[in-house]
């Protein structure tokens, strides 16, 4: 899964991947993409632009992560809706 928050824009993607191991190399498969778009309202907060694919709702929402104070320094590790990510990049804004 990838989640990333630029500024006002907040994108969650997800593939279930499987991995076949062949006689001399091992083949990935990916099943179909899931994807979520939120976009911030400063008057009403987090909304939804788009949803689509058939793992949707196991995507996280701005509306329910919580990562509390969080060390969010490039290379550490947070905890998003139960799933460890490595921050990768990170502005405070």
């Amino acid at each position: 899964m990838f989640v990333a928050r630029i500024w006002g824009t907040y994108v969650a993607l997800r593939q279930e991947q499987t991995v076949y191991a062949g006689d001399s190399k091992a083949v990935v498969k990916g099943g179909e993409v899931s994807a979520r778009r939120e976009e911030w309202d400063s008057t009403s907060g987090w909304k939804t632009k788009y949803i689509l694919g058939p793992e949707v709702d196991k995507l996280p929402s701005m509306t329910t992560i919580d990562i509390g104070d969080g060390d969010l320094s490039v290379g550490s590790e947070v905890v998003v809706s139960g799933q460890p990510y490595i921050v990768r990049a990170f502005e405070r804004i």
